[in-house]
């Protein structure tokens, strides 16, 4: 129970702070100056009415006025009040302190002015409103409102009618109550806990708001009364906390303390005493096990904790004052894995901690049965699982030491010795507390896989977890949402996180709840707004993608808090950092900050610093922390910006600082040896997070602008590069997670080819590539250009990594498949990107080992004999171009009209030597009818050329050729694109189609149309380049 009343002082004194605090004042408070209370007020009409009151409930109580009004009418029903009420009273201490609290409103069912004399007495301004009227012309932001009326304005409620037509007449106040009861913290004084108005103000407020109302706080004033559990639960569903007073352990030392000036009633004093005990700031500065305990527990559910979650959670105030006036900004610093307490309030903490231990220690070490009975009734068992619990959420927070430096105040408490001297010296105590490593150090084995992208391991642990029931299973199926989210499987994970969030909410499992509404919020909007391709290689149907537009516009996060039960919300009150992002916003001015010091300090000479420490340092270690809060906690948001902003401003960082000149002076400005602090070497988790989280084209101009030519990797990074490259390899040739493995392979070569790999690592390298090769058809010249980089850059910085056998493995390879492009139907693209690899790759071979001679040579004498022929061709076409003129005259001469003879007044035409000639389309109409009657297999490449001619109206009698329809579908269909029967089309044709072919088809709307559906239909079922890609987005989409 005092953890309780220690957090309801807290927030009592809080929301005095900051203008949130309404205090309801009652009769109780008055009657200790000498007014009557409501009881004997009521007592007295009964007397009039000769009524025995012993036996009379308290709704019976409010008919006896009503009895005496109705028998004696209005002027007698005020004599008897005049008379009760027609004293010399003062104001006594209780109004006192109710000021010193600095409520916002002062609520009372009281009659008299005693509040509004107290508040002239302290020289505070707070203007009384008394009746409706009142309200809208009060000038200060603080009332006094007089919620049952006053005397002066002959108002007052008391009788039955009075209550019965209170919103008739009280109908502002009224509602002014209700909001306030709504949104401040609220304290009741003066009131018994039966107290028939403190049961109507709140039916008030149940009956419009439901249970969605600030918890109220009553003070049960009676030191001999003990807490009662089923009375506290009671109240609580009603909206009420009752303090009990017997139940404050730190209170008794200021009853000694306080003189009171005109109390004599021992409740009375116990109210006073207890609304000094709110104010008082020493008891506040004392947080104890308890204390801890009941704000962090709610925190322990977090995988990994940002240290500011701990800070927040215990609200501790600063600046903060020290008993002997001595002002500290921070209670804590924090150092790597160490952290200093700075203040006597946390310090006493840790303190209470450590002695806990040593006293639960002792009890297990000792053998003895007597002394062990002894030890036992010294130990609050039940503080072990809270001591275990701070602990725990301290490692979350990557804390394993505490380190208490505050000299003066441990000296008293641990009795440090001084310096002979008579000096200070500085000395600390040191609280080391062990944990299961186990548990909270070791990296879990999901991270493993995801920070070495093992997505072969991954699909296994999917494999692991078929769980039919979520039920009782909802942290695995958490698990399993988290990675299908990572394997690419988008929409599977959305599926899993619907029904996680609904068997979340019924369980009451708040928290998953929570974080699985968020996930599906984020990962739902990913889906919702990706382009048709994205959705189609990910094997999303657009109805499905609109049905999960229209369900995630329904979460609202902003209420997802909200409409928790209003008893969770404080617990979980940690979260919202994580529902609104303010997490990831406040880690991007974080790094933002960080950079710029990297930036600034690099080239500082540090006095007396270790390696590891300097704020690049400190930046990798806030990264690593905010990396592990993101995946420890499974937090679905690697599609969004924000996210590689952060990871963008470290990478550059490490670069910055790892390029940096290094320095070191035996003898700085101060005589003292210096030296520059930097990243000397670059660790397995930079190298994970500039391969995760940053693109190629980010990589290269950071490398350009901070002349990246070689990166030192620490020993373990290497064996990271080993594992992480095999990894990628294998899911690539599996077919697990296959585009986005290509990605990250792109990716590792290029950074690879700066790092001093050794030559086995570079035939390992070259091996998976040969490995690879042929699972790629889309960004396959990015693959090519980043291997040569590879290369290139490896034989220019570490030529005694080089393999040359290896290298003309790839040179056999590709003249390969050039060859064999050359024998098929040709894609001019593929080849000339595969010619520009191989010729660099002739040069490096060449300038490794000039005298090189090739084990293996049938391939490139293959290919040079097809280059042969194809340049041998070439040069024959293109010399005759000269004579075409003094040619023009053979053909329309030479009876024997040929292929070669079309293929020559093709060219002359096109390129505009000759005009078009009817004499010579009537010698090609005959010769083509001649190659249809024969079905020449040239027939159709002879009638495109024909259509081309048609489409650039270059020939002058198109109709005649017409005819030929029939013998080739493709002729058919450029000839008359508005007619074609489309049944017939197929869609590869469009790929070799010219830019302005293209735009005659996206003229027609009927073709447009078809091939859109067609091509969708084509990008479902394929795998298809980046160049079929850019075609439908340009013209057909």
């Amino acid at each position: 129970m005092q953890s309780f009343i220690n957090e309801s002082k807290r927030i009592i004194r809080k929301a005095s702070e900051n203008n949130k605090l309404v205090i309801f004042v009652g009769a109780g408070v008055s009657a200790n100056s000498g007014y009557p209370s409501w009881t004997s007020l009521v007592e007295e009409f009964a007397r009039g009415l000769g009524i025995d009151t012993q036996n009379i409930s308290s709704e019976d109580y409010l008919k006896i006025p009503q009895y005496y009004y109705n028998s004696r009418k209005e002027k007698d029903y005020y004599d008897v009040i005049w008379d009760k009420f027609n004293v010399n009273v003062k104001p006594n201490d209780i109004h006192d302190a109710i000021f010193k609290l600095k409520p916002y409103h002062i609520v009372t069912t009281n009659y008299d002015e005693l509040l509004e004399e107290a508040a002239r007495n302290q020289g505070v301004f707070y203007d009384v409103v008394s009746k409706d009227e009142d309200l809208p012309y009060t000038l200060n932001n603080n009332m006094i409102i007089k919620m049952h009326g006053d005397l002066k304005n002959k108002n007052i409620v008391l009788k039955e009618d009075d209550y019965l037509s209170y919103f008739r007449n009280f109908k502002l106040i009224q509602n002014y109550i209700k909001s306030l009861i709504s949104t401040y913290t609220i304290l009741f004084l003066g009131y018994s806990i039966n107290d028939i108005n403190v049961k109507y103000i709140f039916q008030w407020v149940k009956d419009i708001l439901g249970n969605s109302f600030q918890q109220a706080y009553f003070l049960e004033n009676n030191q001999n009364k003990k807490f009662n559990q089923v009375e506290f639960d009671y109240y609580k569903n009603r909206g009420i906390n009752i303090l009990y007073y017997s139940e404050t352990d730190e209170i008794k030392y200021l009853k000694k303390s306080i003189q009171f000036k005109n109390l004599t009633d021992e409740r009375a004093k116990n109210t006073c005493i207890f609304l000094r005990y709110i104010l008082d700031t020493d008891s506040l500065n004392k947080i104890n096990i308890d204390y801890a305990y009941e704000r962090l527990k709610n925190l322990n559910n977090l995988n990994k904790i940002f240290f500011q979650n701990i800070i927040d959670a215990l609200d501790l105030e600063t600046p903060f004052e020290e008993n002997d006036g001595t002002i500290v900004y921070s209670h804590f610093l924090l150092e790597k894995e160490s952290l200093e307490l700075n203040t006597s309030i946390v310090t006493n903490l840790f303190l209470e901690i450590k002695e806990y231990d040593n006293k639960l220690n002792k009890f297990n070490k000792c053998e003895d049965y007597k002394e062990k009975g002894e030890l036992k009734k010294e130990i609050d068992f039940s503080k072990e699982i809270k001591v275990n619990l701070i602990k725990q959420v301290l490692y979350k927070a990557g804390i394993k030491k505490i380190v208490a430096r505050n000299e003066n105040y441990i000296k008293e408490v641990l009795s440090l010795h001084r310096k002979s001297e008579g000096l200070e010296k500085e000395r600390a105590i040191e609280y080391s507390f062990e944990l299961n490593i186990n548990l909270y150090d070791k990296m879990d084995e999901l991270e493993e896989y995801i920070s070495q992208f093992d997505y072969l391991n991954m699909y296994r642990c999917l494999d692991d977890m078929k769980l039919e029931d979520i039920d009782g299973n909802e942290e695995k199926f958490f698990n399993k949402a988290y990675l299908l989210y990572k394997l690419g499987e988008y929409l599977q994970a959305y599926e899993v996180l619907k029904r996680l969030s609904q068997t979340c909410f019924l369980n009451k499992k708040y928290y998953l709840y929570f974080i699985s509404e968020f996930n599906r919020y984020y990962l739902g909007h990913a889906i919702s707004t990706f382009n048709i391709f994205s959705i189609s290689m990910l094997g999303i149907h657009e109805d499905i993608q609109k049905e999960i537009r229209e369900e995630i516009r329904k979460i609202d996060l902003d209420n997802i808090y909200l409409k928790l039960p209003s008893s969770n919300r404080v617990k979980l009150l940690f979260l919202k950092d994580i529902l609104n992002l303010k997490f990831v916003y406040r880690k991007i001015r974080d790094t933002a900050d960080l950079k710029e010091k990297v930036e600034k300090n690099k080239d500082n000479i540090y006095i007396g610093k270790g390696s590891s420490d300097g704020e690049i340092h400190k930046f990798k270690k806030n990264i690593e922390d905010f990396w592990k809060f993101i995946t420890k906690n499974r937090l679905m948001l690697d599609n969004y910006k924000e996210l590689e902003m952060v990871f963008y401003n470290y990478i550059e960082s490490a670069l910055l600082s790892h390029m940096t000149k290094y320095i070191e002076e035996k003898e700085s400005i101060l005589g003292l040896p210096g030296k520059v602090i930097k990243l000397k070497k670059i660790d397995g988790f930079t190298l994970f997070v500039m391969v995760n989280y940053s693109n190629i084209k980010q990589i290269k101009y950071l490398f350009e602008k901070y002349d990246v030519q070689s990166i030192k990797l620490e020993e373990k990074a290497l064996e990271f590069v080993q594992d992480t490259y095999d990894n990628v390899i294998n899911s690539i040739l599996q077919k697990k997670n296959i585009l986005e493995a290509k990605q990250i392979l792109n990716k590792f070569i290029y950074i690879l080819s700066r790092i001093d790999v050794g030559k086995e690592l570079f035939i390992r390298l070259i091996d998976g590539f040969l490995k690879v090769i042929d699972n790629y058809s889309i960004e396959l010249d990015k693959l090519y250009e980043n291997l040569l980089i590879f290369i290139i850059k490896q034989n220019n910085n570490f030529k005694e990594n080089i393999s040359i056998e290896k290298i003309e493995e790839i040179f056999n390879y590709m003249i390969y498949k050039i060859s064999s492009n050359l024998e098929k139907d040709r894609n001019f693209y593929k080849e000339n990107t595969a010619m520009n690899f191989i010729r660099q790759i002739a040069f490096i071979m060449d300038n490794i080992n000039q005298d090189y001679k090739f084990k293996d040579d049938k391939n490139l004498k293959l290919l040079i004999r097809q280059m042969e022929v194809e340049m041998h061709l070439y040069i024959l076409e293109y010399t005759l171009i000269p004579v075409y003129k003094l040619v023009y005259g053979n053909l329309n001469d030479n009876e024997k009209f040929n292929k070669r003879h079309f293929s020559v007044y093709y060219k002359a035409v096109i390129d505009k030597i000759i005009l078009s000639s009817v004499e010579l389309e009537e010698k090609i109409l005959e010769f083509i009818n001649k190659q249809a009657i024969l079905k020449n297999e040239n027939l159709e490449i002879l009638l495109l050329n024909i259509a081309y001619l048609i489409l650039n109206d270059l020939i002058i009698q198109s109709d005649k050729f017409y005819k030929f329809k029939d013998n080739s579908e493709k002729f058919s269909f450029l000839i008359d694109i508005a007619n074609y029967n489309y049944d017939n089309f197929e869609l590869e044709w469009i790929f070799k189609f010219s830019d302005e072919l293209h735009g005659r088809v996206y003229k027609c709307e009927k073709a447009k149309i078809i091939i859109k559906e067609k091509f969708q239909q084509y990008i479902i079922q394929n795998e298809c380049e980046k160049h079929t890609k850019n075609i439908f987005f340009r013209y057909y989409n």
